[in-house]
């Protein structure tokens, strides 16, 4: 029988205050949820940017967003 392992999930709502969204809001969320997943994390676990939708109001595309994922992970592990 596989063994249950309970996993934590940062979640980053209403970074924005206002209704402009782009790629500044993008950032600003993907750099919230890593310093939520940093907090979270413990020596030797792994963090995965798994979203649970599209995010075209705050990215251009996957890539995008993925690219702001690993531009806010380097700047943590700096």
């Amino acid at each position: 029988m596989p063994a249950t392992v309970e996993v934590p999930v940062a979640c980053v709502l209403d970074v924005a205050k206002d209704d402009k969204a782009g790629e500044t809001v993008g950032a600003a969320v993907m750099t919230a949820a890593v310093a939520a997943a940093r907090r979270m994390a413990q020596p030797g676990d792994t963090v995965l940017l798994a979203p649970a939708g599209a995010s075209f109001d705050q990215f251009t595309g996957y890539a995008d967003r993925g690219e702001a994922f690993a531009t806010a992970v380097r700047a943590v592990i700096r």
